[in-house]
């Protein structure tokens, strides 16, 4: 594994805190944004991979995208509810949406998968 910054931009903090402590647990530094607030930090932490959920309570994904200037090479995105592949014509990596599932054995294969995503995102980068 590469070291890496990922920044995850999610408001629901049940998925935030869920998705950071998983990464955080294999080495990477890990910068959460819940609030348009929070997205000010966005620039200097100056993340290798953005983590970013489509439907914000205070905006979309794609905007928020446009509004950072973040490169879509950067970026992966992610659902906290059913897959909605309709929004993935952005540009973004096609081949990362993710359904958070609550059952256990599709959990254990999401976040293998997230994982190796980040990885494969932050060594492109």
């Amino acid at each position: 594994m590469i070291h890496a910054k990922i920044a995850i931009v999610e408001d629901d903090h049940r998925y935030s805190d869920c998705i950071a402590e998983l990464i955080r647990s294999v080495g990477y530094e890990v910068l959460v944004c819940r609030t348009e607030k929070e997205l000010e930090q966005i620039a200097t932490f100056a993340p290798d991979v953005v983590l970013m959920d489509h439907d914000l309570g205070f905006s979309t994904g794609d905007t928020v995208a446009k509004f950072l200037k973040l490169p879509k090479s950067k970026l992966v995105s992610i659902s906290n509810g059913t897959c909605d592949l309709s929004y993935c014509q952005c540009g973004w990596s096609k081949k990362s949406i993710f359904d958070l599932s609550p059952s256990e054995s599709v959990r254990q294969i999401v976040c293998k998968n997230l994982l190796d995503m980040i990885e494969k995102v932050a060594t492109s980068v």
